[in-house]
């Protein structure tokens, strides 16, 4: 599943999990933290990609991690973060 505005990320993350047969979910930062969370939780996603930050009319909004961090992240296996270019495993 992918938390991340339409950017070249999304794209390849996407086209990555097609070539593979692998289901692709997305919700774009402007759901919302809660809608995010309820639609994610629903198909409870193995891998977890997500974005810092995006840009909308030139100005830079940070997406709060905290806020879905706790309900979504402790489910997934895998959690990437496409800005810092960081991918832990669940330990």
């Amino acid at each position: 599943a992918a938390y991340v505005p339409n950017k070249i990320e999304s794209i390849i993350g996407f086209l990555s999990c097609a070539k593979n047969g692998i289901i692709w979910s997305s919700c774009s930062p402007d759901f919302g933290t809660q809608g995010v969370v309820d639609r994610f939780k629903q198909i409870e996603p193995s891998i977890l990609i997500t974005s810092d930050h995006y840009f909308y009319n030139g100005k830079k909004i940070n997406i709060p991690k905290k806020r879905y961090k706790e309900s979504l992240i402790s489910d997934t296996q895998y959690y990437i973060s496409s800005n810092a270019n960081s991918c832990k495993a669940k330990e």
